[in-house]
């Protein structure tokens, strides 16, 4: 396989950054803690395993044929670049406590551990908007598959590290409090404030060129 398709390293260390703050695993785990409140440990991590699988099968279905979708609604890239920047913000301002994004209050305590998991834990609290955006915008960076590839392959190690963190934080957190993972998250909200600026800027310039400077 040709793998000079490939972009810098840092953008693929941004883009493993990026998922992993918009996904937010710290910030969802009171809604995880919730809805699991009744269940026994064991279908705990059943209803993690489900959520983190459908992650995972969304963000890669989404990865391949993202930038299909695009095509087919005839939304250029610049326009979807701001929106997810926009998308992005409004993440990270919720993350650092400034605003407060409406949820959906579905009553799930008769719903099964299974479809706990996918609906509404693994879409979409874990692949919901934010993520789904930051995936095509990556896709739609360079058409060779060996960069698709990459992606993916970030992808998964992102559905690792929610899994991993999610059992580990539902056995931590009752120990640990609200306030360390307040700041954690908090901390978190601010990285993903700037990378949503970065994105809305990267979209702006890319619809007024002339805007940008010239080295």
């Amino acid at each position: 396989m040709n793998w000079s398709g490939l972009l810098h390293w840092t953008e693929y260390s941004k883009l493993l950054i990026g998922l992993i703050l918009i996904t937010d695993p710290i910030g969802s785990l009171p809604v995880v803690l919730s809805l699991t409140a009744r269940m026994s440990t064991a279908n705990k991590m059943r209803v993690v395993g489900a959520a983190t699988l459908t992650f995972l099968v969304t963000l890669l279905s989404i990865a391949y044929v993202g930038t299909l979708l695009l095509s087919l609604f005839g939304i250029t890239m610049a326009a979807f670049q701001v929106a997810g920047g926009v998308l992005f913000l409004l993440y990270g301002l919720e993350m650092v406590g400034l605003i407060s994004l409406p949820r959906s209050t579905e009553d799930v305590a008769t719903r099964s551990v299974a479809s706990l998991g996918v609906v509404p834990l693994g879409i979409p609290m874990l692949a919901g908007p934010g993520t789904i955006s930051r995936v095509i915008i990556a896709s739609a960076a360079q058409d060779a598959l060996s960069h698709k590839l990459m992606v993916g392959f970030l992808v998964l190690i992102t559905a690792l590290i929610v899994y991993v963190g999610f059992r580990v934080w539902l056995v931590a957190a009752p120990r640990l409090g609200t306030v360390p993972l307040q700041v954690i998250k908090s901390i978190m909200g601010l990285l993903l404030a700037a990378i949503a600026v970065e994105f809305v800027f990267g979209g702006i310039a890319a619809f007024l060129p002339g805007l940008t400077p010239v080295p």
